[in-house]
């Protein structure tokens, strides 16, 4: 039986989404250089992550300050080369997630590489449009004061085999409970697309931005456990498309 409870709330969004729920920083960005330019077909390339400054590499799970992402080994993201195809770049991870390089191979060169995280074997991209087709997940793993690494969908281009930097194409809603559930859902009041496929663009700058295709896109998600029994007491984040919430979002507890 669902039931509503009170819970602690906020948001964090890389776009001017219109919640009702208190916003937070934006993600700081990813900054990567490579390690030799992935010029050469069927050659292997190192992509190296480092810390820009004072910023905090943002991507697979939140620091232990609630706030800053840090890669994890075995990170995975979708590099698309020159055809277009699909590749798949692995990490690992230095200086306690704050810098990783990320190892592939490419069939193909191209001027600019367009990138997807985390890895998705079903993405795609458009060379014509220069657009990533991609899917944010309607059911998320539970994950205790982080988010579901398979959620959080981040994007980037790598321009003349120079530096990229990944940003956050979502939002991540924050859930506090004094209690457990058996699944948490999060329902848009106005039925805006906030889950499911989405196209990812790029602005003049290269500012990655989603959209949900209407057809293949859900207006709730639904968290449950990473494994087995219920989802226990404590934090959790959802990642969430960047649509107007007109309404606001409704929480429902199991």
């Amino acid at each position: 039986m669902a039931g509503l409870f009170a819970v602690s709330a906020l948001i964090t969004a890389c776009s001017d989404d219109e919640v009702s729920v208190q916003a937070v920083p934006d993600n700081q960005p990813v900054v990567s250089n490579p390690e030799k330019p992935p010029a050469a077909q069927g050659k292997q390339i190192v992509l190296h992550g480092v810390a820009n400054g004072d910023e905090q590499i943002q991507k697979t799970m939140l620091g232990d300050d609630g706030k800053s992402v840090l890669f994890t080994d075995g990170d995975k993201i979708s590099l698309f080369d020159g055809n277009g195809k699909n590749c798949p770049m692995t990490s690992k991870i230095s200086d306690g997630g704050k810098s990783a390089d990320f190892t592939g191979t490419i069939p193909t060169d191209a001027a600019d590489y367009y990138i997807l995280s985390p890895y998705q074997e079903n993405a795609g991209f458009s060379s014509a449009e220069n657009k990533i087709t991609a899917e944010l997940p309607a059911t998320q793993a539970a994950t205790p004061n982080s988010f579901d690494p398979a959620a959080n969908l981040s994007a980037a281009i790598c321009k003349d085999g120079g530096n990229f930097s990944l940003r956050n194409i979502g939002s991540l809603l924050k859930l506090t409970t004094n209690e457990a559930f058996s699944k948490i859902v999060v329902k848009s009041v106005n039925e805006e697309k906030i889950a499911g496929k989405c196209t990812i663009t790029f602005d003049a700058d290269g500012i990655p931005e989603a959209v949900a295709v209407d057809a293949d896109a859900v207006s709730e998600i639904t968290l449950v456990p990473s494994g087995s029994g219920d989802i226990a007491a404590g934090s959790y984040y959802v990642a969430l498309l960047p649509e107007s919430q007109g309404k606001g979002l409704v929480i429902e507890f199991y």
